[in-house]
């Protein structure tokens, strides 16, 4: 995953779509290996999509930087990284006319026209999918590059997740199948030292997968527990 933003690295915006992103892959059992922040800046952001393409991911997941203005960067440091040219999309197109066209309707603006600026969300990497925006004005974008589908959304919020439930969620279900993730908690207490127990609960869990011939491959195991310091400093 990879969020574009000098807001997030000087800390001026929390950047809770990471956390909503990896919580709706985590649902579908899909696991994410990193998060990655760079700035609006052209070549961090090639550089930083070119590692993760040679990490060979299934997916790539880009968050901030589509809009209007001169520091969204995002697509021309994708169209960098993917040695593509940039160009307009005619489906990214058809979609931001559609949406001026209404807020002119109503009044949200004084008149419908396609400035320069609105055409560069419709600037994309060659032969990139649009997908729409119920939400916003800037369409997200779904490029293939090998054997790695990358997908360009919105850093609004609210714009990110309507687009990751309407289209990102489903594609990716589509690609991968049905994939399951399930926890299980454990708890005790004692006063006993701990790595012992430890010890003991991961053998217990490859003991009981070995004996229910479940297969390894693609299952994580963790063990997660908390310590009664207070009975411990007793």
């Amino acid at each position: 995953m990879l969020c574009v933003g000098n807001e997030l690295l000087i800390g001026r915006t929390l950047n809770t779509n990471a956390s909503r992103i990896s919580s709706e892959l985590h649902r579908i059992g899909v696991w994410v290996s990193r998060h990655t922040v760079v700035g609006d800046d052209v070549d961090g952001i090639a550089e930083a999509v070119k590692e993760a393409l040679d990490r060979s991911a299934d997916f790539l997941i880009i968050s901030g930087g589509l809009g209007p203005t001169y520091d969204d960067k995002t697509l021309q440091g994708l169209a960098k990284a993917l040695n593509r040219r940039l160009v307009v999309n005619r489906k990214a197109l058809s979609m931001i006319k559609t949406r001026y066209k209404k807020m002119a309707e109503k009044g949200i603006i004084p008149r419908f026209e396609i400035t320069p600026y609105r055409l560069k969300m419709a600037t994309l990497p060659a032969y990139s999918r649009a997908l729409p925006n119920p939400l916003g004005t800037a369409p997200a974008v779904m490029v293939r590059h090998n054997a790695t589908t990358i997908f360009c959304l919105p850093g609004v919020p609210s714009e990110l997740e309507s687009i990751l439930a309407d289209s990102v969620i489903p594609m990716i279900k589509r690609s991968v199948g049905e994939l399951y993730t399930t926890e299980a908690l454990l708890e005790y207490q004692s006063r006993l030292l701990h790595q012992p127990w430890i010890a003991l609960f991961k053998g217990l869990v490859g003991c009981m997968l070995r004996a229910s011939h479940v297969a390894l491959r693609g299952i994580r195991l963790g063990l997660r527990y908390t310590s009664p310091l207070s009975a411990l400093a007793e």
